[in-house]
């Protein structure tokens, strides 16, 4: 499994045991290949799939537009969300804008926080609400 997701066996070994998150783009990858859905790999749903659609390669842009959606239907700012997962409103800002995608365990948090489809945040579902 770890050489089709193009990672060490070691990495791959971590994030089986949840010791590390995978990259989304990985957890894509993953998904892809098991026809299962992120929400259910990450235990925020009991269906393993939901009919999601298969994508190559995330959008960045997407993912933080739909963050951007989040933030907007929950009214918070970026430096509440910040404040939540201990880290920068730059850093928040950088996924919002698309520059980076948000971490695995920042998504986990915040989709059980404000109970949304990790699965809708990258582009894989049309269906936002878990």
């Amino acid at each position: 499994m770890a050489k089709k997701l193009g990672v060490s066996r070691a990495y791959y070994s971590l994030c089986e045991t949840n010791t590390k998150f995978m990259t989304l783009n990985r957890l894509n990858d993953f998904c892809n290949i098991f026809q299962v859905d992120i929400d259910y790999v990450y235990y925020l749903t009991n269906k393993k799939t939901n009919n999601t659609k298969k994508i190559n390669k995330i959008n960045p842009k997407t993912v933080g537009n739909n963050l951007c959606t989040i933030l907007k239907d929950n009214n918070v700012t970026q430096k509440e969300i910040a404040q939540f997962l201990n880290t920068t409103q730059s850093t928040i800002s950088s996924y919002c804008n698309g520059h980076t995608i948000i971490l695995t365990s920042f998504a986990v948090q915040l989709a059980k926080k404000y109970s949304f489809s990790l699965d809708w945040l990258i582009g894989r579902s049309d269906t936002k609400k878990l």
